[in-house]
C-alpha cells in the first residue's frame, strides 16, 4: 500500500525579516501579566496617593515602548546553512546558529501568545543554553510559521523510494506516555509549595512596609491579631502549621497542574521525541532523536518514595 504523499518542507527566504508585528502587543502584555499584583498593590493598597498612579501608568507605559523598540530593533533570516537573529534595545546581541548543530526546537505559547495565535521559536544545540547564552528564540511568530519552522530545522519529513518515485512519510505518531492522574499525588512531596509561600509572604511583608500600609486599617487582620492574642502558643503553632501545610498543598497541586497538563511524550515518523505540555503557557519541545545523548534522573529525598524527575542529555 502506498504512503500518501505529504507537502514538501518549504525553505522560509533567506532575506533578513522582522518578527510579527502583533508582538508589539503580546510582549508588554505577557510582562504586565506578571506585574499585575504589583501593580494592583502599588494603585489601591493604602491611601490612593498621585504619585503611586503616576507610577503605575509610568511603568505600563515603559512596557508598551519596550515591547515597541524590540520589534523595530528585532530581524532575523534563515539561511541554507545557519538560523541568524539582531536584536536589542540597549545593547544588541548578534546570534547565529549552524543549522546541522541544531537538536531541540521549543515552541512556547505564555497567555499574551495564545490570544493572539502566536508562538515563541527557540532552537537549541543541546549544551547549556541558559548559561552560556546561546540559541537564537524568534519571539514571537504566528502559530503555523512556528509549525512549519520546525518541519525545517528538525527535517522532519524524509523523503522515501516507493515504486521508483520519491514520496514523503506521513507524520505519525507513537504515544510513548502521557499524563497520569496518580502522578498529582506526588506533587506535594516537593519543596516548590513551600518556597512559593515563603516568596510570596516575603514579597508581600516588604511590599507592605513599602508602601506604609497599616494592618491595624484590614479589619480581617485585626480579627486574626485579636483571636491569636487570645488563643495558647500551642493553639497558635497547630494552627500555622495546619494553614502552611493546607496553603503548601494547594500551591504545589496547581503548579504542577500549570506546568505539566496535558502532558504527553511522543515519538514520530521523522525520528523525533516531543515533549507537550502546559495549562495556561503551552509548550512543546522536539528533539532528534539520533542525537539524544542520555537521560538523567534526579530522585530528591521526599520524592524517593517511588517518584522521580527526567531530563534528557
Amino acid at each position: 500500500m502506498s504512503l500518501p504523499v505529504a507537502p514538501p518542507v518549504v525553505e522560509p527566504p533567506s532575506e533578513w525579516g522582522r518578527l510579527d508585528p502583533r508582538m508589539i502587543v503580546v510582549k508588554p502584555l505577557n510582562e504586565l501579566i506578571g506585574l499585575l499584583p504589583l501593580l494592583f498593590a502599588l494603585v489601591f493598597l493604602g491611601n490612593v496617593e498621585t504619585w503611586r498612579v503616576v507610577a503605575g501608568v509610568g511603568t505600563v507605559a515603559l512596557i508598551i515602548l519596550y515591547g515597541l523598540f524590540a520589534w523595530l530593533t528585532t530581524k532575523y533570516r534563515i539561511t541554507d546553512t545557519q538560523v541568524e537573529l539582531h536584536t536589542g534595545v540597549v545593547f544588541r546581541q548578534r546570534k547565529a546558529i549552524p543549522r546541522d548543530r541544531i537538536r531541540t526546537v521549543d515552541l512556547t505559547a505564555k497567555l499574551g501568545h495564545r490570544l493572539f495565535g502566536l508562538s515563541a521559536v527557540r532552537v537549541g544545540t543541546g549544551q547549556q543554553e541558559r548559561q552560556a547564552g546561546e540559541g537564537v528564540a524568534l519571539d514571537a511568530v504566528t502559530t503555523a510559521e512556528a509549525e512549519r519552522l520546525r518541519e525545517v530545522f528538525l527535517l522532519r519529513q524524509k523523503p522515501v523510494e516507493q515504486d521508483g518515485e520519491q514520496e514523503v512519510e506521513r507524520d505519525t505518531e507513537t504515544v510513548i506516555t502521557r499524563l497520569d492522574r496518580r502522578w498529582y499525588r506526588y506533587a506535594p512531596l516537593s519543596l516548590s509549595g513551600l518556597v512559593g509561600i515563603a516568596v510570596t509572604v516575603g514579597f508581600a511583608m516588604n511590599l507592605v512596609n513599602e508602601l506604609d500600609v497599616e494592618f491595624s486599617e484590614v479589619a480581617a487582620l485585626r480579627g486574626i491579631a485579636s483571636w491569636i492574642t487570645g488563643q495558647p502558643l500551642a493553639a497558635v503553632l497547630l494552627t500555622a502549621a495546619a494553614a502552611v501545610l493546607v496553603l503548601s498543598t494547594a500551591a504545589s497541586l496547581l503548579t504542577y497542574s500549570l506546568q505539566n497538563h496535558g502532558f504527553r511524550l511522543t515519538r514520530h515518523a521523522d525520528d523525533t521525541l516531543r515533549v507537550r505540555r502546559g495549562l495556561l503557557t503551552t509548550r512543546s519541545v522536539s528533539i532528534e532523536e539520533q542525537r539524544l545523548r542520555g537521560v538523567a534522573l534526579h530522585e530528591p529525598l521526599l520524592l524517593r518514595a517511588g517518584a522521580a524527575r527526567g531530563s534528557t542529555r
